[in-house]
């Protein structure tokens, strides 16, 4: 299992973690949403690591292998989710180097953040990945995970804006706090533990039906 997580993260050439190493802090100090930085880098990596299976027909070399379909797309969830919580450690450090050497202008994740942003990171993954075990089209997989992210896009401005009391003016580079408010809005009663539950269970489905459907497409 260790040997596969491994092979996720190589993958990407040094060249690409060096450019998301630089890229990064670059965006927190223009003062970019550091959330929709990280949303952004948890779909690359992801579309990424599948735009390699398809071009290297490595579904077809797995399902050669004495290894359970189970095995084989839980290392997959697994990779993914620990990509995501380095991002996201990686951004807290950021934050705090940044805050120190120039102000304390930017916004640095607390741990409300972090737990709500390893949630999303789940939630994305959840969503996302089954498309690609669903359709044997790698394009067409894309086209859908974007069609909902556009559409995630537009439903969560409107509550982010409400929590925010933005009513005349959003202001774009300041969303980051609204998305832990939006939790507690929503979710009055242990919110954050009500969230890692739900995620928990959101992701563990979501491996099942990935499980089924690279069953199916073994057939």
């Amino acid at each position: 299992m260790y040997q596969f997580i491994k092979q996720d993260f190589s993958v990407n050439t040094w060249g690409t973690y060096l450019s998301l190493i630089l890229i990064l802090p670059i965006s927190y100090v223009l003062f970019l949403p550091s959330v929709f930085m990280f949303i952004a880098t948890a779909l690359t990596i992801i579309i990424s690591i599948f735009y390699y299976d398809d071009r290297a027909n490595v579904n077809r070399f797995l399902i050669s292998l004495p290894i359970s379909a189970a095995s084989v797309v839980k290392r997959r969830y697994q990779s993914i989710i620990l990509f995501s919580i380095c991002v996201i450690l990686y951004q807290w450090v950021i934050g705090h180097v940044v805050t120190f050497f120039i102000g304390s202008e930017h916004y640095v994740y607390g741990w409300k953040d972090i737990i709500v942003l390893i949630c999303m990171g789940a939630i994305i993954t959840a969503v996302t990945v089954p498309f690609f075990y669903l359709f044997r089209s790698f394009i067409l997989s894309v086209g859908c995970i974007m069609v909902l992210l556009l559409l995630e896009s537009y439903y969560s401005l409107t509550p982010l804006v409400t929590v925010l009391e933005m009513d005349e003016v959003i202001i774009f580079n300041d969303l980051d706090p609204g998305f832990v408010m939006i939790v507690e809005e929503y979710i009055p009663y242990q919110p954050f533990l009500i969230l890692v539950f739900a995620s928990l269970v959101i992701f563990y489905m979501s491996m099942k039906i990935s499980e089924l459907l690279y069953l199916r497409n073994d057939r």
